[in-house]
């Protein structure tokens, strides 16, 4: 089987086997039922770790269909094929050719040894989430007067569902309730940008103030392109959010907070916003100017080798270079000194095309099948259709209150484009067309007249 289809199988698997536990009695709270649709969306949305529901989580699941939930959230976070390939390692097993192939798809392409990136990825994610824990759970305790259980359980569900920019919240305003809390928000969404830099560049960040090179002699590590491009293009999105958002909202969904909550709010939206899918604001009452720019960060998503969706900071780096470069007249796409490969360029542009047309199509399918649906605040049902598409394709999870509502076709196109944005668009195609095994031929060059 090739990397791509085996992807396909194996997310599309664990997806079916979720949603087969969550629809268990014991998964759900007493008199409620579960239809397989249903179950298969909310499995869809775990594993893709999106957080768009279309039943609230806390009300209509047990401790242990949470439990469910959570599982599936961490395993679609790493990656299927990457936690196989890393107890075959603790067994002792070598894993295969193919097995490195996929990790390296899922994770990143990698300048280090694959059993060393897997054991570092692992024991990172449990360090990140186990002090995401420790600075939650005192704080519910004694700020908000959680039994010291409840505590534990709210900060480690929060914290993986923030590491894992998952954006599954136990309570049905998502974090509304702690809009008015900078520290409970800080922690959330230092979980989120850490989550969403990809293991690539945090081993890389790692081994660079650590100082070592993964157990090898030879010169301190340095940060490489591709670490320098995540952290640049990343904190410019925060930055320019926050500062788009801000004025947006402030006579609008920021009314009653000081100027503190507010900054940190609008600071939470951004980051948010990219990848995760939490909300301290109603997005159903927010203007029409915070949708349009919430879709286009949730567009972009996070970075390479994170469980964020979305077509990724590089692409966006990349796509801004060639027009750096077609405006320039320059021949080559060149940043920091590195000139980049054509190869690279045209991945770029497939994953940008594919995004747009999928979601026109998605967007144009709901159109067609929501036609009952009765819109009455001032985002029209155009609007609220897209911003849940790029929502599900950017597994991001914010939503304006809609998806619920979705009929039984509706529900379905919206977890097949979830599904889509979590193993990436590339990888879809890839995995349902057949390679072309004709003999390269040269063919003369033609010219076509653009623009």
């Amino acid at each position: 089987m090739q990397p791509a289809k085996f992807v396909l199988a194996a997310f599309g698997s664990v997806i079916l086997l979720g949603a087969a536990l969550l629809r268990l009695d014991i998964s759900l709270e007493p008199g409620y039922s579960l239809s397989w649709v249903d179950a298969i969306f909310t499995a869809t949305s775990a594993t893709c770790v999106t957080g768009l529901v279309v039943t609230d989580t806390a009300s209509t699941f047990s401790s242990f269909g949470e439990g469910i939930i959570l599982l599936l959230i961490q395993i679609g976070a790493l990656g299927i094929t990457t936690m196989s390939t890393l107890f075959l390692l603790l067994l002792g097993e070598r894993p295969s050719v193919q097995s490195e192939i996929i990790v390296e798809d899922t994770l990143g392409r990698m300048h280090f040894d694959i059993r060393s990136v897997l054991f570092y990825t692992a024991s990172l994610t449990l360090i990140l989430e186990l002090v995401g824990v420790l600075l939650l759970t005192p704080w519910l305790y004694f700020s908000w007067h959680m039994e010291l259980g409840q505590a534990f359980y709210q900060a480690l569900f929060h914290t993986v569902s923030a590491y894992c920019n998952a954006g599954f919240s136990l309570y049905a305003d998502s974090l509304t309730r702690f809009r008015g809390d900078p520290y409970f928000l800080t922690v959330i969404m230092l979980l989120i940008v850490l989550g969403g830099l990809g293991f690539v560049a945090l081993l890389n960040l790692m081994q660079f103030f650590l100082g070592k090179r993964d157990g090898r002699r030879g010169p301190r590590p340095r940060i490489q392109l591709h670490t320098q491009v995540v952290l640049i293009v990343t904190f410019l999105l925060i930055f320019a959010g926050t500062i788009v958002f801000l004025p947006l909202e402030w006579s609008n969904e920021f009314v009653g907070l000081s100027t503190l909550d507010r900054w940190v709010n609008a600071m939470f939206q951004s980051v948010t916003s990219r990848t995760a899918g939490f909300n301290t604001i109603d997005l159903g009452n927010s203007r029409s100017a915070t949708l349009l720019f919430t879709g286009f960060l949730m567009s972009i998503g996070g970075s390479p080798g994170s469980a964020a969706g979305g077509i990724k900071t590089t692409t966006f780096f990349i796509l801004i270079l060639v027009v750096r470069a077609f405006v320039s007249r320059r021949d080559r796409i060149v940043a920091f000194g590195w000139t980049i490969p054509n190869r690279i360029v045209q991945q770029a542009f497939a994953l940008f095309f594919v995004a747009v047309a999928w979601t026109f199509s998605a967007t144009f399918l709901l159109l067609c099948t929501e036609t009952g649906m009765e819109i009455t605040s001032q985002q029209g049902l155009l609007a609220r259709v897209l911003f849940e598409v790029l929502s599900a394709f950017g597994t991001v999870g914010l939503s304006t209150g809609i998806t619920s509502g979705f009929s039984t076709m509706g529900k379905i196109i919206l977890l097949i484009t979830m599904f889509a944005g979590r193993v990436g668009p590339l990888t879809l195609v890839l995995g349902m067309s057949r390679p072309d095994t004709r003999r390269a031929l040269q063919y003369p060059e033609g010219k076509i007249s653009i623009g």
